[in-house]
C-alpha cells in the first residue's frame, strides 16, 4: 500500500480536526459562532482559527480553534475584533497574548506525527455524543 503524502495527511487532519472542533462545541448538534453568535447545526459551521492556519503551532491547537459561521470565517476574514473579544471574555487578555505568541513558535511535523494526531482526533470524535 502506498504511503500517504505529507500534504494528504495534513488535509485529512484538517478535515477531522474541523469536525472535532465544531462537534465538541455543539449542544444538541447546534453551535454558536464565537464572533457573531449565529446559531446553526455544527455541519453548517466552520473551524475558525484566531492565529491563521499557516502557523503550524496553532493550526491544530484547541485553544486557537473555535466554531465560526462562514460569514465571519470567510467573508469577514475571521472577524478578528469580535473573535478577540470572545477570547478575552472567555479566558482573559493574557490568554490572547499566549495565542499570539504561537506565531513565533517553530513547529515541524513528520508524517508519523500527523497520522498519530489523525488517529487521536478520530478517537475523540468517536467519544462525542
Amino acid at each position: 500500500m502506498k504511503q500517504k503524502s505529507y500534504a494528504a495527511l495534513k488535509k485529512e487532519l484538517d478535515r477531522v480536526w474541523s469536525i472535532w472542533v465544531r462537534k465538541s462545541a455543539s449542544v444538541n448538534e447546534y453551535v454558536r459562532c464565537v464572533s457573531c453568535s449565529t446559531k446553526d447545526h455544527w455541519k453548517n459551521m466552520q473551524c475558525g482559527h484566531f492565529i491563521p492556519r499557516h502557523y503550524l503551532a496553532g493550526r491544530w491547537n484547541a485553544d486557537n480553534c473555535w466554531p465560526q459561521c462562514p460569514v465571519c470565517n470567510v467573508f469577514k476574514r475571521g472577524n478578528y475584533p469580535e473573535f478577540a473579544a470572545f477570547l478575552v471574555k472567555q479566558r482573559g487578555p493574557k490568554f490572547l497574548e499566549e495565542l499570539i505568541a504561537l506565531k513565533r513558535e517553530q513547529v515541524k511535523y513528520t508524517r508519523a506525527d500527523l497520522q498519530e494526531k489523525i488517529d487521536q482526533v478520530k478517537a475523540e470524535i468517536e467519544r462525542l455524543p
